[in-house]
């Protein structure tokens, strides 16, 4: 009986050595799938989050520039209406002397 016993436990031992061999193989193939799911997933952020920033910044240059073109007309509209205003010299200066001469 103590050769059955030992017989037993050795292929007990041999089928615990087998799980682990094969746990470890899992646990390895587990760890490379997750690895590539992780990268494929960050590759798909970037891509993503790249597409996001690139529209992002040419909608704001072309608002920047429309922005830009719209302050500058404004303001040759503005220097344009100035300059072909009638200029009173004479009320002016009549103004002028009664401020600081008077």
């Amino acid at each position: 009986m103590a050769g059955n016993e030992v017989e037993v436990i050795s292929h007990l031992l041999e089928v615990e050595q087998a799980a682990v061999a094969l746990t470890t193989e899992a646990q390895t193939e587990a760890d490379k799938r997750i690895s590539a799911a992780r990268a494929k997933a960050d590759a798909e952020f970037k891509a993503g989050f790249d597409k996001i920033i690139s529209d992002n910044e040419r909608v704001f240059e072309f608002e920047r520039e429309k922005i830009s073109a719209d302050s500058e007309r404004s303001v040759k509209e503005f220097k344009d209406r100035i300059e072909a205003s009638a200029k009173d010299v004479a009320a002016f200066n009549s103004y002028l002397e009664e401020i600081l001469f008077a």
